[in-house]
């Protein structure tokens, strides 16, 4: 069947579930949710840890001044989660604990850009903010 044709009838959020629940693997506390392992390395996505969420943004953009982390779980506060920013590797991170469910977040750049995660696997239409980007957490 074309791709296509199926979203439309499966429907986004049931793709996204189906998503989430293909590449979503458990393990010892840890979630693999990005391409690459969650290590001590810190890679740009979702990481799910046992104490919590690594949320990375990558970019080496010198007009990026902040990344705050926001989403239904804080209420889509616009102060949100302030993220760290290393120059090393050109990453902004954040840990952020959530108990086992499936959650929206974006990120906010400079304090008035939204963005979906450009790593998320999974970015769903929303009423209010266009796109938003779907992480889903086990039990560890």
């Amino acid at each position: 069947m074309n791709p296509c044709k199926l979203l439309r009838r499966l429907g986004i959020f049931t793709f996204a579930a189906i998503a989430l629940a293909i590449i979503s693997c458990s393990g010892a506390g840890v979630v693999k949710t990005v391409p690459g392992e969650c290590t001590g390395t810190i890679v740009p996505g979702v990481c799910i840890l046992s104490n919590g969420c690594l949320f990375v943004y990558a970019s080496k953009d010198k007009q990026v001044k902040s990344v705050v982390l926001t989403g239904d779980f804080i209420k889509w506060a616009k102060k949100g989660k302030p993220m760290t920013y290393n120059s090393n590797t050109g990453n902004w991170f954040v840990v952020q604990k959530l108990d086992p469910g499936v959650y929206q977040y974006l990120f906010i750049i400079n304090g008035t850009n939204w963005i979906c995660d450009p790593m998320a696997i999974a970015n769903v239409p929303d009423g209010t903010y266009g796109n938003v980007s779907v992480i889903e957490v086990n039990e560890p």
